[in-house]
């Protein structure tokens, strides 16, 4: 599970299944006649990971002991067992790094590993260990959760919820840990994570009793809380759609056999007694009762709405998931393109494609220094010092004039954007419309950027704002309103210069992607270490950007400064217009105004675009190729294997998945269409066309008024 590399599923569904499993029969079997009280149990469960962890640790000592250290030989010994060599040999890298940094007949630049294992070689070394430490960790949870039960037994359950929740954003936390940027060692983490959260919260809610936490989970706080935000937000409805559609099937067949059980005894009773058979549920036969007021209740929902929710998240999955592995075949290209070049022109290139890049607010700014490290450092590195270093030391120079170039785009690319976008097309409503300017958050930051010199709070909004391209184009538009006389661009460009510190690393992320095989297997874990500080930084970041804008609006003098803004007519009309075609969308998709064939189309192509994620994230590595952004494109570019191009980026599972994008794309132009047809027939039968006045004063009075959506519209 640790390496995520030799079927870690399996593991890992062995720790998440059988322990929770378990730990539930355990509970109805042996302590099923017991009076024991939970925290009891709790303390004879921590006892027994406490054993247990002690047994393994010492068998691990004792096997440590006669022979088996931490040894070259060792590694080569079990490396040899592994069969490292044969696996190594399939992997993308293939001892090779494809960069033509040397004299221009030679191809390529041939590095092999300074020791000839694998990370399972390690890790199988200290197998032991990890699971006597895991099993330590959860003896200790178990311990502390049975005293705080024993002390405090009416919160033990909304503990539990609580639990529940933190687990659900580990899940949330490993589906979007999994792409090309991250590492093996952050992958470890963040499953480790999800696997403890989940483990001791079934343990603990099965220990309790599922019927115990069921009936005071409903009147917990806490879930009170999530059932009103779920009623208030449609995202939230389509996150619960992407994250439970898979159980919700299995929850429907589970009813279905319960019902059909209990009509089954009910009848043969009756039958015994000459009785006629009760209606289980008088809603239904097909369901029972609870999974009847779950569909009733999911029948009321928006589902246009939730559905489009549903399907941006599932957008997200593939953004995560597939976009980096299509940016690093992009960036292997270019690599390969731009090696053989002049290390001065290549500098000039990457500046003037990372300013256009860096226009298209959809690209992500860690794939251009990403791409940097890996391409602009070692070329200047070969041209600087007459060959690739195979020290740190000489390549600190080459490094440092990366994360300037890196810098000097972010800095112009957020000059072009303020006076492109934001003081140029500024004036069209449809461009400001975009950057919300009548919400609370972006008159926070009005507000805050407007503020003389170079603030804390300006500069966390510049260099940690979850998206910095509204943030720089809002900037300009700021220029042509009331006070933006007062604001000028070297004060937006001084409180952009912190953002090097957050350059920086992923640039190092970059130079030691292409280094690490040359410099030896520290460097990997380095690079694994700097992932985990940029993911860490940068979270954090954001999250200080975010409380700052909030806390801003707390002080009464700040908040009524920023409600006494001038609202922006222009685009207050066009929410105006954009609302009252959503209420109009929402009255013609009612779930029983809507034909079934429409419900069909509505949702057969939204639900298999959802499952083609759910196969992008279970089955990646079934439905494209990876490739490093140091490897050779050529290996991949291709449709069909041949010996020019041996895997091919694409799948016949991968051909499947574009398929579901294309049918979930055809359906939703389909579905479109039949609303827009829908509601403009809506809105031709509100009108209503006035009669002649014949009396001049009373024209007034014989003009229907027109209707509140028309005007919008209008």
């Amino acid at each position: 599970m640790i390496s995520a590399e030799e079927s870690p599923e399996w593991a890992l569904s062995a720790v998440v299944l059988l322990m929770p499993l378990t730990s539930t029969i355990l509970r109805s079997t042996l302590f099923k006649k017991s009076n024991e009280l939970p925290h009891v149990i709790f303390r004879v469960f921590a006892i027994s990971f406490a054993v247990a962890a002690t047994a393994v640790l010492l068998a691990w000592i004792i096997w440590v002991g006669v022979g088996n250290q931490y040894t070259d030989a060792n590694m080569q010994k079990w490396s040899r067992a592994l069969r490292c060599d044969m696996r190594r040999a399939q992997s993308q890298f293939n001892g090779a790094v494809a960069l033509n940094l040397s004299e221009p007949n030679v191809t390529a630049l041939n590095v092999t590993s300074t020791t000839d294992t694998c990370l399972v070689a390690y890790l199988l070394w200290g197998c032991p260990l990890i699971t006597s430490l895991g099993s330590y960790l959860f003896a200790g949870i178990f311990y502390g959760f049975g005293l705080f039960i024993q002390k405090h037994e009416d919160n033990a359950v909304e503990l539990a919820v609580k639990g529940g929740m933190v687990t659900l954003i580990t899940m949330l936390g490993v589906a979007m840990s999994f792409n090309a940027y991250s590492s093996v060692l952050f992958h470890s983490l963040v499953v480790l994570m999800f696997t403890t959260a989940w483990v001791s919260t079934v343990i603990i809610v099965s220990t309790i009793g599922w019927k115990r936490f069921l009936n005071a989970a409903r009147k917990s706080s806490t879930v009170a809380g999530a059932k009103r935000r779920l009623a208030e937000y449609e995202s939230l409805k389509g996150l619960v759609v992407v994250m439970g559609l898979l159980f919700f099937v299995p929850y429907l067949i589970t009813h279905m056999v319960k019902q059909l059980f209990r009509t089954c005894l009910g009848r043969i009773k009756c039958l015994s007694c000459c009785m006629l058979p009760p209606v289980p549920n008088s809603r239904g036969w097909l369901l029972t009762e609870e999974a009847t007021e779950l569909v009733v209740e999911l029948r009321s929902w928006r589902w246009v709405s939730v559905l489009s929710w549903a399907t941006l998240f599932a957008w997200l999955g593939w953004f995560f998931l597939y976009f980096p592995m299509l940016t690093n075949i992009f960036v292997a290209y270019f690599i390969q393109l731009l090696s053989p070049l002049n290390w001065g022109l290549v500098s000039f290139i990457f500046l003037a494609l990372g300013i256009f890049m860096f226009l298209n607010p959809a690209f992500p700014g860690p794939v251009l220094y990403l791409m940097g490290g890996v391409l602009i450092t070692p070329l200047c590195d070969k041209a600087w010092n007459g060959e690739v270093s195979t020290r740190a030391t000489p390549v600190i120079g080459p490094f440092f004039w990366t994360v300037f170039l890196c810098f000097l785009v972010k800095l112009v690319s957020n000059v072009l954007c303020q006076k492109i976008f934001g003081e140029c097309m500024g004036s069209d409503p449809k461009v400001r419309s975009m950057l919300a300017p009548n919400s609370m958050p972006m008159r926070t930051v009005r507000y805050v950027v407007s503020e003389p010199g170079c603030s804390l709070g300006k500069v966390l909004i510049f260099c940690a704002f979850p998206a910095d391209w509204p943030v720089s184009v809002y900037y300009g538009v700021l220029f042509n309103m009331p006070g933006g006389d007062k604001m000028t661009t070297l004060s937006a460009v001084l409180a952009t210069s912190p953002i090097v510190i957050l350059i920086a690393p992923f640039v190092a992320m970059g130079t030691l992607a292409f280094y690490a095989s040359i410099w030896g297997a520290f460097w990997n874990t380095v690079m694994s270490l700097i992932t985990i500080f940029n993911v860490a930084v940068t979270s954090v970041a954001s999250l200080v950007c975010l409380y700052y804008i909030a806390q801003a609006v707390r002080d009464p003098v700040k908040k009524a400064v920023v409600e006494a803004y001038e609202e922006d007519k222009d685009v207050a009309a066009i929410d105006a217009a954009s609302a009252a075609r959503n209420a109009l969308v929402a009255d013609v998709t009612t779930w029983d105004k809507m034909p079934l064939l429409v419900k069909l189309l509505l949702f057969v192509p939204k639900l298999g675009f959802i499952a083609s994620s759910y196969m992008l994230f279970f089955a990646k590595s079934h439905m494209y190729v990876d490739l490093d952004i140091t490897g050779d494109y050529n290996t991949v570019a291709c449709t069909t294997a041949s010996p020019e191009c041996p895997t091919p980026h694409v799948k016949p599972l991968g051909w499947a998945g574009f398929a579901l994008i294309l049918f979930h794309l055809l359906g939703d132009h389909i579905f479109n269409r039949w609303v827009s047809n829908k509601v403009g027939a809506h809105s031709g039968a509100d009108k209503t066309v006035p009669e002649p006045p014949t009396d001049p004063q009373a024209a007034p009075a014989a003009i229907a008024p027109v209707p509140v959506a028309q005007q919008c519209a209008a």
